[in-house]
This record gives structure tokens, sequence and C-alpha cells, in this order.
């Protein structure tokens, strides 16, 4: 969340105008213990009422029929759900041996490690397309409203949740009766 509340800030800053001095302040001081002295510097020039965006905003998806809106339109446990199931199914298919010695993760994609670990590193490529579409669904449409946005990611927050939810409920199926128990 962090990570996507930073690109929002850092590619619209100026969406942050309107909030009242000692919430400015305080993300400020949030962005500064996060080291994000490049954000920080960018709200306060907005606020100064200089230019503050210098890089390019990500263009806007060529596809049509793409609404980073469509997301809202679904229940949080829908999504979580199908999210579930379509990683389960990568899960299923991860050969088990795939994962030892890191072949799959090394950097040099060439030769023959290429065609090594094709199920770890698909696995691996949802997961860096799925946080990529949540990212883009929030920032990169330029006529979205802040208000938009933080719904968006609001909707994207209580995906998670009921993710880590469901997560937490399987996690329990694993434990004895005695210690569910010392637990509670």
């Amino acid at each position: 969340v962090s990570s996507l509340f930073c690109a929002w800030m850092s590619q619209y800053p100026e969406d942050f105008i309107s909030l009242d001095a000692g919430t400015r302040e305080e993300l400020s001081g949030c962005f500064t213990r996060l080291k994000k002295t490049n954000l920080v510097t960018q709200l306060e020039e907005v606020t100064a009422g200089q230019k503050a965006v210098t890089g390019e905003r990500p263009p806007v998806l060529e596809n049509d029929h793409y609404d980073p809106l469509d997301i809202l339109t679904f229940q949080a446990g829908y999504v979580a759900e199908q999210l579930t199931c379509l990683e389960a199914s990568l899960f299923l298919k991860v050969v088990p041996h795939e994962c030892l010695g890191s072949v799959w993760s090394r950097r040099d994609r060439g030769g023959d490690h290429r065609d090594r670990c094709h199920s770890v590193r698909e696995t691996v490529r949802h997961f860096n397309r799925l946080s990529g579409a949540v990212t883009s669904s929030c920032v990169q449409d330029p006529q979205l409203r802040p208000q938009q946005r933080a719904r968006i990611i609001e909707k994207w927050v209580k995906v998670a949740e009921v993710r880590h939810q469901n997560l937490g409920h399987l996690t329990t199926q694993n434990i004895s009766p005695g210690q569910r128990l010392r637990v509670i």
C-alpha cells in the first residue's frame, strides 16, 4: 500500500493540495520516515504553487475497454476468491525441484537457463503482473479524480484484507486443536 500511495503522490502531487496543512505535514513526516524525500519536495513545490511534476506520466492503456473504475463494481470477496483460485492453479503447477538451487531467480535469462523452472517463473510473472495491475489501476489514468483514486486503493486494500483473512482461516486448519485453543 505504501508503494502504491508513493506512486500516486509522485505522479499526481496536485491531488494533495486541497488537504489541510496538518494533514500535509503528517504526510510529509510519513514520507520523511520512509525516506521519500523527493515526494516531500514535490508536495512542498506544489503547495508553494510551483510546477512540481518534471517526469513523464505513464501513458494510459491503449485498450478502449479498460476502465480503472471497473474494480469498484466487484465485491472484494469475489475478487479475492478469483485471485486465490488463479494462484492456486499456478501453485499446483509448480514442480518442487524447480524451486531448488535458486536457478529460477538468476538474472541471466539467456542460454540454458531460459527454459528452466518454467512453472516457478510463471508464478513470479503472475505476481509481478498483479502488482503492476494494482498500481496502474490507481495511477495510470490522468483523468481520475483524487477521490476516485482513493476509492480504487480502498477497494484493493479490502481485497487484500479478505485474502489475508482467508489465509488466516486456512492456516488454522493445519494447527492441531490443542494449539488452536492456546491461541484463543
